[in-house]
């Protein structure tokens, strides 16, 4: 009877796992890094012990290859360690930094990328400025000027946002 009543405790604690996958593999895709990298931090994050390549591809639905490529990825990134268990011959892994650590690191790549697009915006409008347009191309040269400002003033708004926001989550750590 309480073996019944276990196993059906399982189904949510599987389910928020999942979610924790999920969520860690949106996360690596949306900043242009590999998804599958995302599905085993979520999974090794998700874990309460540390786990084998084997285990993690049975975990990710990955071949074990794909799964090596990615672990390497991730020892290079800092982001998971190997270790060694006594008696076994195989390695193990499990995260190296702190969520927030990781959190911290993916927003200030962002904020990064965002100040140089806003740098390079704010060349265009430099140029544009600098430049003589051609005759009949006047009125075409001030809507690109007018475009250019916009994304200069929502740029500016979110490289600020953001920059407050890798502070506060700096201090959270």
């Amino acid at each position: 009877m309480i073996e019944w009543w276990l196993a059906t405790l399982q189904d949510p604690l599987d389910e928020v796992k999942a979610k924790i996958v999920s969520a860690w593999e949106r996360m690596m895709e949306t900043r242009g890094a590999n998804p599958l990298m995302g599905r085993i931090l979520g999974v090794l994050y998700a874990s309460s012990q540390s786990l084998s390549q084997k285990d993690i591809s049975r975990e990710v639905g990955y071949e074990l290859s794909a799964v090596s490529q990615a672990l390497n990825l991730l020892l290079g990134l800092g982001a998971v360690r190997r270790i060694k268990k006594p008696g076994e011959r195989t390695g193990f892994y499990e995260p190296n930094v702190p969520i927030i650590t990781m959190l911290v690191g993916a927003l200030t790549r962002w904020l990064e990328a965002e100040k140089a697009f806003h740098s390079s915006i704010k060349q265009s409008i430099f140029r544009l400025k600098e430049i003589q347009p051609k005759r009949g191309r006047e009125q075409e040269a001030r809507r690109l000027l007018h475009v250019l400002e916009q994304m200069d003033s929502a740029l500016s708004r979110l490289v600020e946002i953001l920059d407050e926001a890798v502070t506060k989550m700096g201090k959270v750590g």
